[in-house]
């Protein structure tokens, strides 16, 4: 007679599910380890683990797991995201695409799949319009999709598009004052426009305010620290 209970395997698989669902990936990736202990198989362990890698930084390790969890279930819209952003972060800019081509296929109503697409071809630079046309479908299907409005704001930076960078920054920072890129974008647009000391004041607060500001972000920041320090002689 059954006792009622769930079967081991099955609370190991859920408690993954539920940690993915939770960002919390670390937990993710030890009930996956816990899975593949008892012999256990299944495409959502390698996405735990892609995951997870993913988030240390360790990008070959994430693709190797996404791809196995590809391999177990070709369909699956989260992996082959991960597979896409793996790439990406390894430099394959245009196996991503393709990967984000092949996401696409299944389901051409994802946000998420339109902005990572937007987020390659911006990191790309190869095609700043088709990254642009990726973002602003991205706001079609989620409006307010804030990674999309930072892709926006950065690309107006690039194009020195002031008014549409300031439009977009604005928009970001009245949701989250302390969004990097909106603030990187103001501070680039004051700066343009000879406000030199509003654009000084709001780079040093977010150099004390972002301790973890990754290293490249805080070159930039810094530069445009300089400018605006040389803009007032």
């Amino acid at each position: 007679m059954s006792s009622g209970r769930p079967h081991p395997a099955q609370v190991l698989l859920s408690n993954m599910a539920s940690a993915i669902l939770a960002g919390d990936f670390a937990r993710a990736a030890e009930n996956a380890d816990l899975a593949f202990a008892r012999g256990i198989r299944h495409p959502i362990l390698f996405k735990a683990r892609g995951l997870h890698f993913d988030s240390l930084g360790r990008y070959t390790d994430a693709l190797a797991n996404f791809e196995e969890a590809r391999r177990l279930d070709p369909r699956d819209i989260v992996v082959l995201d991960g597979i896409a952003i793996s790439l990406a972060r390894l430099g394959d800019f245009a196996s991503a695409l393709a990967t984000l081509d092949a996401s696409l296929a299944i389901d051409s109503a994802r946000s998420a799949t339109h902005y990572l697409r937007g987020w390659v071809l911006e990191s790309h630079g190869d095609d700043i319009k088709a990254a642009r046309a990726a973002y602003l479908r991205t706001l079609e299907l989620q409006p307010g999709h804030i990674g999309s409005m930072s892709g926006l704001a950065a690309i107006a930076v690039r194009e020195h598009n002031w008014p549409e960078a300031r439009a977009n920054a604005e928009i970001i920072l009245a949701g989250d004052p302390n969004h990097v890129t909106a603030h990187v974008a103001m501070a680039s647009a004051e700066i343009e426009d000879r406000q030199f000391a509003d654009a000084e004041r709001r780079l040093r607060k977010l150099l004390e305010r972002a301790a973890n500001m990754p290293l490249h972000v805080r070159a930039v920041v810094n530069g445009l620290l300089a400018d605006a320090l040389d803009g007032q002689d």
